[in-house]
């Protein structure tokens, strides 16, 4: 640390933090040198900057998750059930846009068969709006080293 001491001559890290904002090192008797002290206060500012950046990256995280959850929200995806008899559309907020169900399939005999169709395929369709979702935020987080399903 001795060699770089002319870029922490001016009270600045090279980060841009005061390390004299750093409480000094107390002397507790075992004879701290002025070096080890002002050692103390530069790792106290390059703390300090680790955590800013830090703040700041989950600033940047937490803007990029809430446009990425808008631009899937635009997003559909599309199930059906019986052979295209009741076909669902979803977006990416889990939110049913649409059901379309075929004339031939309306049978007031058998309306349990009706609500089974509707029900597998509007599971279906949020089922793939969750893996919409899912496959996005895997995108946004690719890279940065974060265990998946992380986010």
């Amino acid at each position: 640390m001795a060699n770089d001491a002319g870029s922490w001559s001016n009270g600045q890290s090279p980060f841009g933090i005061s390390y004299k904002s750093c409480p000094p090192q107390q002397d507790t008797g075992r004879g701290l040198t002025a070096e080890s002290r002002e050692f103390g206060r530069r790792a106290c500012a390059m703390s300090k900057n680790l955590l800013n950046n830090l703040m700041k990256q989950a600033q940047q995280m937490q803007e990029q998750v809430k446009k990425l959850q808008a631009e899937a929200g635009n997003k559909t995806v599309e199930a059906s059930s019986g052979g295209g008899m009741v076909t669902v559309v979803a977006n990416g907020r889990q939110e049913v846009l649409s059901i379309r169900i075929d004339r031939s399939v309306v049978d007031p005999n058998d309306v349990e068969m009706l609500q089974d169709l509707v029900s597998a395929a509007v599971n279906e369709a949020l089922r793939k709006s969750q893996e919409l979702m899912k496959e996005e935020m895997g995108r946004l987080t690719a890279g940065m080293g974060l265990p998946p399903g992380l986010l």
